[in-house]
């Protein structure tokens, strides 16, 4: 069929089972090195909603890469297939392409969402998380919201807490959906990474002649060709 998930290159395959659900790939046209691919083994649409399965399989591998997991919702938003597929980069991969003073292993954004005002939680089994949803000033004029997240239980013989993130996780993503009016179905971009989440409300997916997807909103533009850059 059309559908290169469904019985990808083996070549790409990087794990074909990872949280049950999902497959691990390398990205046959990454934008940035070690650019991989979580796709879910089933047939899903990447239109609808994500699950909290899916929130937690992407925050958990962007942790385990130190770096960015992000989701483009549909073509307007930057998607290139309809089947449910997610992108992940490593840290080290932001500094590889685009050394920065510091040598920091982070995405570009990383330094405004660092910026944001503190959070006070109380994050106990008693205390569920609250979240709430930030601005970035460099994002002015651009409808979007973040919202910082707590730490993550350490991977390890105890899960007890560690269930309870990825319901802090699904409660972020309903209410930054809420927030910006997506509970529609409208196009967006989501980027996740240890500490924040973000999305971006879309209604076009070209910005001054540059297909823009989720990795722009991470400081990241791909020029195909020396014109557009």
């Amino acid at each position: 069929g059309d559908d290169p998930f469904a019985d990808p290159d083996p070549a790409l395959v990087v794990r074909a089972a990872v949280f049950d659900d999902y497959a691990l790939l390398l990205n046959k046209f990454p934008a940035l090195p070690r650019h991989a691919l979580l796709v879910t083994r089933a047939d899903q649409a990447q239109a609808d909603r994500l699950s909290r399965a899916d929130l937690d399989a992407l925050h958990r591998c962007a942790v385990a890469a130190a770096g960015v997991g992000f989701f483009n919702s549909d073509a307007v938003a930057g998607a290139s297939q309809p089947h449910r597929h997610f992108q992940v980069v490593p840290g080290a991969s932001f500094r590889d392409a685009m050394p920065n003073p510091a040598g920091a292993a982070v995405p570009p954004i990383q330094a405004a969402v660092d910026a944001l005002p503190a959070e006070g939680w109380r994050w106990s089994g008693r205390a569920p998380f609250v979240p709430v949803v930030r601005r970035l000033e460099v994002f002015s004029g651009v409808v979007h919201g973040v919202v910082r997240l707590p730490p993550r239980a350490t991977f390890g013989l105890d899960f007890s807490t560690d269930a309870r993130f990825a319901d802090a996780l699904l409660r972020a993503y309903a209410l930054l959906l809420h927030d910006l009016d997506l509970l529609d179905g409208a196009s967006y971009n989501l980027l996740v990474a240890r500490g924040w989440m973000l999305v971006v409300r879309r209604r076009a997916r070209m910005g001054d002649g540059v297909d823009v997807n989720a990795l722009g909103f991470a400081g990241c533009l791909l020029a195909r060709d020396r014109a557009s850059f």
